[in-house]
């Protein structure tokens, strides 16, 4: 959808996809430092960090035209989609132990699949019905931000089970 949404804001295809690589170097240095504080922080603040940055990115499909608009969705996206793929990896263990990893990193796959699928979709119905991706962005901000209200009353109990098993 990126060639569509920038279109939509009077930018070539050429100009659209030029995005992918800051965005890409964004996401691997937040994927770094993510890993880094995971160990050090709460994995809920983790969480409200990434929530943040969805809503940034969310919001800056309404600001597409501005050059600042497209630098929050260069820095916003790169941050959410780096920070998604960390939490991917340490929440499960972090939360649940290693006992049942398997399935249930198994299941959280299956959902973010699911959820892969119906985005594009989503994106395509706001178009549609509206004429408008900022739409989506204004829908996907809110839904951002009841995650983020959610998030921050949600009770996180980490595991506590050791990291390494003395018998093995």
């Amino acid at each position: 959808h990126m060639v569509s949404i920038y279109s939509e804001v009077g930018l070539t295809a050429s100009e659209a996809v030029k995005i992918f690589l800051p965005i890409s170097v964004v996401t691997v240095l937040a994927r770094f430092i993510g890993r880094y504080v995971s160990d050090r922080v709460s994995i809920k603040n983790i969480y409200i960090a990434f929530t943040i940055a969805s809503m940034v990115s969310s919001a800056s499909l309404m600001l597409l035209h501005s050059p600042i608009g497209r630098s929050l969705t260069i820095v916003s996206y790169g941050i959410s989609t780096g920070l998604f793929g960390m939490l991917n990896i340490v929440t499960w263990p972090k939360l649940y132990g290693r006992k049942h990893l398997g399935a249930i990193s198994g299941f959280a796959m299956s959902i973010v699949v699911a959820g892969s699928a119906v985005g594009p979709w989503f994106f395509s119905l706001a178009y549609r019905f509206t004429g408008s991706y900022g739409s989506a962005g204004f829908i996907g901000f809110l839904v951002a931000s009841a995650f983020l209200v959610a998030t921050i009353f949600i009770k996180f109990k980490q595991n506590t089970e050791p990291v390494l098993n003395p018998q093995t």
